[in-house]
This record gives structure tokens, C-alpha cells and sequence, in this order.
């Protein structure tokens, strides 16, 4: 993990914090990491300083129990972590990280995870729909410290309180997050998310894309040793993607509306209200004036753009902050009809997501900021 860490973004060392559940780890730890600490209460439970699978009760190494007792401690520390006011990114040890994926999370959202398997009825608001078999994978989410995150942790405690004290069938907290997520959605209102699976992919089961994957979740069950193997095969498959491919083989396997409107919120996050986004859309011909635009404009912290071709996005990539190579654009007349009306449903999307829009067509240059001048209707 800490080599695909430092490839992804070696900065994020410095805000990682690793906890070992035993002394010999804890010194391992300390001489690659920046942040270890040694688990005042678990390292001293009898055990824990060996491998324990989540398949051992079929066979697998270690303890099942002693898994599931490792499971709901990471749900202690987190629930910690919220309750001082700290917002937290969790991922599985297993958990290789190909790009950055803040760049991915929603800046509104209280609680998001990646998800493991979907169904036809896959509703990313809705935990309910989620999955067609087995518990949700925990392996990584993010999470804001407010009041409704709070209130999960507590709800998401009481139900391995009570998993852990059955003694019948060990649970880990994948199979009680559900629930959890569900008396708190009712109760607080709290905003879920589940992420793009294209990007965020829950675990291994589910379709991975080397070029599109921000991060890959060991398969579940098998030895540290295959994981390890996996996970550094799929940062070597990773480092032989391109830019213009991650975009473009991700717009082509997902849903296009799902990738814009991914693109259309985190640019909006970037500009000063939060909610505002400056939308441009090119064809394949106007390179030039997309170099002329952005050198007039370069003091703007948002831009969106949408192209036809892999070179235009190559290029975009350079000039811009955010670039989107929109499929449904390709090969079309940019005098077309269907290429104005694309232009239209890409700022109603836009409108839809409850967003402001400052639409700029490519051959305007900004000399100044005109957003001052603007008048805002309360």
C-alpha cells in the first residue's frame, strides 16, 4: 500500500495515520510511514499478533471471531475521530490507491463509500438498492464529522454490540452498516453517497479498469501475500495509462451522465460559493482558441469543458483544471443541431444538480472577471 500511496500522491503521508495492533508492526511501520500508533486496547487481546482472514471459517488463516473483533475496532477508532470534529478518509490495508481519489469525493456529502456490487435498481442516494448479495464493503469510505455522522457511528456500534455478543455467526461491520445507515438517514436526514463504481470500485469481484480505478481492493479472502501481488500488479497497469486514457476509456465504459455530473460537482466545489460552475463547450476545431481562452482567464480556479477527441483532451488537461471528453459529441457538426442541444442538456444537467452556470462559448475571452458585475437574485 505505501508504494501505490506514493505514487498516487506522496503529500498524503503526511495526513495518513496507520494503526498496528501489534509492537513488531509498529516498529515496521515507523520506518516507512509518518504517523504509526500502537492500539492501546486490541494489541492487548489475546491473538492479535498474527493473520486472521475473513474466510478462516472456512478454512483461512487465523480466527473468524478475532477478524470480526479487528472489523468493529476500526469502527471505534473512526467514530473517535468524529466525535473530536475530524473528517476521515477509511481504507482497507489491501486497499491500492492508482490516483488521489479525493479527487473524487463529493464535497456535500456526509457519509460516502465505494460499492462493491450493484443492481438494476442501483440508487447511489439510497443504501437500500445497493447490493444483490452479501453485507456492503467497508474497504473504503469517507466521512464528514457532523451531528448525522455522529449519530451513525452510535448506530453503527450498537448494531456490532449486538453481533458481537450473538454468539452464533461472527458478523463484521460490513453486515451492519446497513442498517445503521438506515435509522440515521430516517431519523437526521444525513446525505449518503454511494461513489461512481467505474472509479471507486468497492472490492475485486466487481469490474476493475486500470486506466479509470482510483484505487483497487485486494480480492477478499485470499492470502496477504496474493493480495500484495495483486494490488503492485495493478499500480504497474495503472502507471501505463495515459491521462487522455483514464478520461476517455472511463466516459466509454460508464454512464456518461454519471461522469458529467461528477465532473460538473467537483468543479463547482472549487469555485468560491461552492455551487457555481463555468461551463465552456468545444468541438475538435478550436484548440486554438481554447489556448487563446485559458491564457486570458488563467486567475479562474473552475473550468468544464467537453471535447470530441483524445488529442483536444490531451491538451485540455494541460491548460485546464477539469476536462471531460463527452462521447455523445463525437463527429458531430458544431453547427449541427444535435451538437447545440448536447450543449443545452450539458447546462441543464448542470441546473438539475442544483447548480449555478456561467456558460462562456469558446471564442469569448474573459479580459477581466466579469462575476462581480453579475447580479444575484437572492
Amino acid at each position: 500500500q505505501l508504494e501505490t500511496v506514493r505514487y498516487a500522491n506522496e503529500s498524503l503521508l503526511d495526513i495518513w495515520v496507520i494503526v498496528a495492533l501489534d509492537l513488531p508492526l509498529l516498529e515496521k511501520c515507523k520506518e516507512q510511514w509518518k504517523h504509526c500508533v500502537l492500539d492501546p486496547i486490541i494489541s492487548q487481546e489475546e491473538g492479535m499478533g498474527q493473520e486472521h482472514a475473513y474466510n478462516a471459517f472456512r478454512g483461512g488463516t487465523g480466527s473468524k471471531l478475532a477478524y470480526t473483533r479487528v472489523c468493529w475496532r476500526r469502527v471505534e477508532l473512526v467514530s473517535y475521530a468524529i466525535r473530536q470534529g475530524i473528517n476521515v478518509i477509511y481504507t482497507d490495508v489491501d486497499v491500492a490507491w492508482m490516483r488521489d481519489p479525493r479527487g473524487f469525493l463529493r464535497p456535500d456529502v456526509d457519509f460516502q463509500m465505494a460499492p462493491t456490487r450493484v443492481n438494476k435498481q442501483f440508487n447511489r442516494t439510497d443504501p437500500r438498492t445497493y447490493a444483490v448479495v452479501g453485507p456492503i464493503n467497508g474497504g473504503f469510505y469517507s466521512m464528514r464529522a457532523t451531528n448525522q455522522t455522529a449519530r451513525l457511528m452510535l448506530e453503527w456500534l450498537k448494531v456490532g454490540h449486538r453481533f458481537l455478543h450473538a454468539q452464533k455467526e461472527p458478523f463484521h461491520e460490513g453486515h451492519g452498516i446497513g442498517e445503521a445507515l438506515s435509522i440515521t438517514i430516517a431519523a437526521t436526514g444525513l446525505k449518503f453517497w454511494y461513489l461512481d463504481p467505474l472509479y471507486l470500485p468497492g472490492d475485486s469481484l466487481m469490474f476493475q479498469n486500470a486506466c479509470a480505478s482510483a484505487i483497487f481492493h485486494a480480492a477478499p479472502g485470499s492470502g496477504t501475500g496474493f493480495k500484495s501481488t495483486r494490488m503492485l500488479q495493478k499500480l504497474h497497469d495503472s502507471q501505463r495509462c495515459t491521462a487522455a486514457d483514464r478520461l476517455s476509456q472511463s466516459a466509454e465504459e460508464g454512464s456518461m451522465d454519471a461522469v458529467l455530473e461528477e465532473k460538473l460537482l467537483l468543479a463547482s466545489a472549487s469555485s468560491p460559493d461552492r455551487r457555481t460552475v463555468i461551463l465552456s463547450v468545444y468541438d475538435n476545431h478550436q484548440r486554438a482558441v481554447l489556448e487563446a481562452q485559458r491564457q486570458s482567464i488563467d486567475h479562474l480556479s473552475v473550468a468544464a469543458g467537453s471535447a470530441p477527441s483524445k488529442s483536444w483532451l490531451a491538451r485540455c488537461l494541460e491548460l485546464w483544471t477539469r476536462c471531460l471528453l463527452d462521447l455523445r459529441l463525437r463527429g458531430l457538426d458544431p453547427a449541427s443541431p444535435k451538437f447545440r442541444w448536447r450543449r443545452m442538456e450539458v447546462i441543464a444537467t448542470a441546473l438539475a444538480l442544483n447548480l449555478s452556470v456561467i456558460y462562456c462559448a469558446p471564442n469569448v475571452l474573459w479580459l477581466q472577471d466579469p462575476r462581480p458585475e453579475l447580479e444575484v437574485t437572492p
